[in-house]
């Protein structure tokens, strides 16, 4: 008889299997704005794993299908420990399959960190420090993952050269809800309600960025942290499928290459969407300081003085402009203006349906010792 933990880690994908049917259950066009309606943004997927990990049995044909059913324009595949795979860049056969960017997530004494850029294989015999040291040195940038998690939490300070952190981590959320209720919650409310039901707020996880960002630039991310734990024979993989639709990047670029999605990346440019709860799509933060117009991941000089905030989102909701961890402002609607003039880091919390629809990167002003 096979021990609880294996049975109870099988239930979603028994559940999984039983309401696929050429993963029907989920709309294939759900949320495909590739090209224009994307207004200079890429929408993807944040931190998956390929069966070059040794708990993800997805091959990369696979992620690469399943990206383009869930209308995915890039993924970034972080395997554990190693960057070996088929190649960096576009493995896609036509435009309409996403751009599939290669990182690795490496296990070090204080807890993962994920390493993007055009990086070798991570040494593993440094220290975190040594490892953001050692990836910035070539280019490159790393960022702890879940470091708030109940499983795999982040000990100790986190090094000085990390670009930011994980904020939120979909697989990791899925870890910490009890799995005897998982397979009743996605059998009774369908994917969708599935998925707001699991996705609460990630309060530890902000608290640590807002912690960070009053040091300095901090990027947030949202990862899908994505495995296929079972073997599926056809192409779009059901599990990732619902892994790619639980939370996505969307990030401002003027060219389609790994280099430019990296750097804007690793810059903290662009917002992430919780997209069970609506479509992220033309949601705008900015700043405005005289002629000058500023975005997330962009640094006002200490000498704009007072800039105005502008927060415009797609669809009714909660918007709350944040500073130092605490609102700055807060508005019921479509739009917030706020004018602001301490030194700091900026960010934009979003909800509807019950719970954080979209999460900006910061704008940040300098000033009175911060980022000077």
């Amino acid at each position: 008889m096979p021990d609880r933990t294996v049975f109870l880690r099988r239930l979603l994908p028994m559940s999984l299997l039983m309401l696929t049917s050429g993963c029907a259950f989920l709309p294939a066009g759900a949320h495909r704005q590739s090209g224009p309606d994307h207004q200079g943004f890429l929408r993807g997927v944040f931190h998956v794993h390929s069966s070059r990990s040794h708990d993800s049995r997805a091959r990369l044909s696979q992620i690469i299908k399943t990206g383009r059913r869930a209308g995915a324009d890039f993924i970034v595949v972080t395997d554990h420990n190693t960057r070996k795979a088929e190649a960096r860049g576009c493995l896609c056969r036509d435009r309409a399959d996403p751009l599939i960017l290669r990182g690795e997530e490496v296990s070090t004494a204080s807890g993962h960190l994920l390493m993007l850029g055009e990086l070798p294989e991570a040494p593993k015999d440094l220290s975190p420090s040594a490892l953001a040291d050692w990836a910035q040195r070539l280019g490159g940038w790393s960022v702890p993952a879940h470091p708030a998690g109940r499983k795999g939490r982040w000990r100790g300070s986190f090094p000085r050269n990390v670009a930011g952190l994980e904020v939120y981590s979909f697989g990791h959320a899925l870890h910490e809800t009890s799995r005897l209720l998982l397979p009743a919650r996605f059998l009774f409310l369908g994917a969708q309600g599935f998925l707001r039901s699991v996705q609460t707020r990630p309060d530890a996880g902000l608290a640590l960025w807002d912690s960070r960002l009053k040091e300095g630039r901090a990027a947030g991310f949202a990862s899908a942290d994505a495995h296929a734990h079972f073997q599926w024979p056809g192409g779009v993989h059901p599990e990732l499928l619902l892994a790619f639709r639980s939370v996505t990047h969307y990030v401002p670029v003027r060219e389609r290459t790994p280099g430019a999605l990296e750097r804007a990346l690793g810059e903290g440019r662009g917002y992430m969407a919780f997209e069970a709860r609506g479509s992220g799509a033309g949601f705008d933060f900015s700043a405005r300081a005289g002629e000058s117009l500023y975005r997330a991941g962009d640094t006002l000089p200490p000498e704009s003085g007072p800039f105005m905030l502008e927060v415009r989102v797609p669809r009714s909701a909660r918007i709350r402009v944040m500073h130092e961890g605490l609102a700055a402002a807060e508005a019921e609607g479509t739009a917030l203006e706020h004018q602001a003039e301490k030194p700091g880091a900026y960010r934009v919390e979003v909800d509807r349906r019950g719970g954080l629809w979209i999460l900006s990167n910061p704008i940040y002003k300098a000033g009175g010792g911060y980022l000077e």
